[in-house]
């Protein structure tokens, strides 16, 4: 005996694709921590490279977690808008 189903609480969020979006925004805050601590390993260490894919995981985790998008879609988001705007730095917050 489901105790939702009884209360006529159906599982409608599959229908609706919330669900999916769900796990994107929760992927997409794993990705912004392991970014964080990315970036924090190479500011102990000093590589520059590693400090940049960091930030670069974060702000793709953020992409995800925001708009629900997939991993692949915020990364094409991600690459266009680099492309786009070659003189941004992501060392200057």
């Amino acid at each position: 005996m489901a105790v939702g189903r009884q209360a006529g609480l159906t599982p409608r969020l599959a229908e609706s694709g919330e669900i999916d979006m769900n796990r994107e925004c929760l992927e997409g805050k794993w990705k912004q921590f392991g970014g964080r601590v990315e970036e924090a390993w190479g500011e102990l260490t000093n590589n520059q490279m590693s400090i940049l894919a960091g930030r670069h995981n974060q702000l793709a985790g953020r992409m995800q977690q925001q708009y629900g998008t997939t991993k692949q879609q915020a990364r094409r988001q991600l690459r266009d808008f680099l492309a786009r705007n070659r003189a941004w730095d992501p060392l200057k917050r």
